[in-house]
């Protein structure tokens, strides 16, 4: 599990890279539909990058968790906090959407 968890760590970094980038302003990673008609694009871009935090930081969690080892209860979290730690995000960003939906930025 020593690949998985180094595949993991580095899947982490890239994810809270962008999610830093989004943070700071860089706004350029998303789609021009996403943020156009953002009239605060600074408030969107911090919104954006904490819901893409909140995909990345269990990413490093199930990477320290794998490194435990093939023991059934590692290999299960591994996976629970993974694929929820990316749901969580996903569900942070899509909530930052409909938020720039309803013009609230």
């Amino acid at each position: 599990m020593t690949a998985y968890s180094v595949v993991l760590f580095i899947i982490a970094m890239i994810i809270l890279f962008w999610g830093f980038s989004l943070y700071k302003g860089n706004l350029s990673s998303l789609r021009p539909n996403s943020y156009r008609r953002v009239k605060d694009k600074a408030a969107y871009g911090k919104a954006m990058g904490k819901a893409v935090f909140v995909m990345g930081f269990p990413q490093v969690l199930a990477g320290i968790i794998a490194l435990f080892g093939e023991k059934k209860v590692a290999v299960i979290l591994t996976v629970v906090i993974s694929f929820g730690g990316f749901l969580a995000g996903l569900f942070g960003m899509l909530k930052v959407e409909d938020r720039r939906i309803n013009q609230e930025f």
